[in-house]
């Protein structure tokens, strides 16, 4: 887990909103490192699920793909690195 993954403490009281995340460096860090995550793992799976027509026929679908690779975080994480990708951003 890299140091912008590291679980932090926001000294808040009630709710926690998103501008509250929006104003939060590590929040922001961890946003976008999971989304650039996402985008590499979803190519990864796209291109080694395609030949499946149920895949097939959701290739150009972002929303499936990111919901597909959100389930699925640690191990398109793990997928990522032994592609020697890193999901940094």
């Amino acid at each position: 887990m890299s140091d912008s993954t590291q679980l932090h403490n926001h000294a808040l009281t009630g709710k926690i909103t998103v501008s509250m995340m929006d104003d939060c460096p590590a929040c922001l860090a961890t946003m976008a490192e999971q989304a650039e995550l996402v985008r590499l793992a979803s190519q990864i799976y796209k291109e080694r699920l395609s030949s499946l027509p149920f895949y097939q026929e959701r290739f150009n679908d972002e929303h499936f793909w990111s919901q597909y690779v959100g389930s699925r975080i640690v191990q398109a994480r793990t997928l990522v690195q032994s592609a020697g990708l890193s999901a940094r951003a």
